[in-house]
């Protein structure tokens, strides 16, 4: 297999130029990216199983995830608050590193039950300190503590392959899927 490396592009969303791009020939398929607090953009790099942390301008700050006995694998999307919480796709689980990439626990297991994913996805965390996990394989998302004590579910009919979740002002909850290729719109209680 060959992978065509991704770089980012920066425009201006004002006039839609075109500012700068980084990341070309570092990246292999980079599914999710945020930024933490000190404006740190932390890119899941898929193929390469790992986290990257650039600095505004592109340059690498560290990357972690890829060495150690909780090496990721197929990590699809990374958030920051206070921890760093990685989907990690290919083992089931979430994986919770500090602020400088050092391993602090994980939360979940393979399986269709509470709290266990099959190919969890797209993370957000929403505006009352709670995790929501958006599970590719079984078709929900999940809310969870910080600390990964999981809080509740959706299970909507007609849900498959979750991919990115996010939480308006207003409270409600958007999902995309991208086999029905749709955007949901969830009210949560």
């Amino acid at each position: 297999l060959e992978f065509r490396r991704v770089l980012f592009r920066s425009y201006n969303t004002r006039t839609g130029l075109f500012i700068k791009e980084f990341g070309k020939g570092k990246l292999k398929n980079p599914f999710g990216f945020s930024m933490d607090d000190k404006e740190q953009i932390i890119v899941s790099d898929y193929y390469n199983n790992r986290i990257q942390v650039l600095a505004k301008n592109g340059g690498n700050i560290f990357t972690f995830g890829d060495i150690g006995p909780e090496k990721l694998l197929r990590p699809f999307s990374c958030v920051s608050h206070k921890n760093r919480f990685v989907s990690d796709s290919d083992h089931s689980c979430i994986k919770v590193f500090d602020q400088a990439g050092q391993f602090l626990y994980k939360f979940g297991s393979k399986g269709t039950e509470n709290g266990q994913f099959s190919r969890p996805s797209g993370l957000h965390i929403d505006r009352h300190d709670c995790l929501l996990v958006c599970d590719q394989g079984s078709g929900r998302f999940q809310k969870f503590s910080l600390e990964g004590r999981f809080i509740g579910k959706c299970t909507t009919p007609g849900l498959e392959n979750l991919n990115g979740v996010a939480e308006i002002p207003d409270g409600r909850i958007l999902v995309t899927s991208t086999r029905s290729k749709k955007v949901y719109i969830m009210i949560t209680k």
